[in-house]
């Protein structure tokens, strides 16, 4: 295991996978938020867009897509030209 800057310890990804801990992006984190009623995707994304943080429409996309796979009302509360 690595110190990182902060002090903390960098977990190499084969302990992590050992663990069962399964690792997701940002992006992964803020569909799952979403999905549980923590907080609203689209806006924030939107809060997100306004700070360094960047990323790709097409991984955005796709996020909202898997949303309204999974919760078919989030189509009728957002425009569906997003997906």
């Amino acid at each position: 295991m690595l110190p990182d800057l902060f002090g903390s310890i960098l977990v190499p990804s084969q302990v992590i996978q050992e663990l069962g801990v399964s690792v997701i992006c940002t992006i992964g984190v803020l569909v799952e938020a979403h999905l549980n009623s923590l907080l609203d995707f689209d806006a924030a994304i939107h809060v997100l867009s306004n700070t360094t943080f960047r990323l790709h429409t097409n991984i955005v996309s796709t996020a909202r897509a898997r949303i309204f796979a999974l919760q078919p009302e989030y189509g009728s509360k957002h425009d569906l030209e997003k997906l």
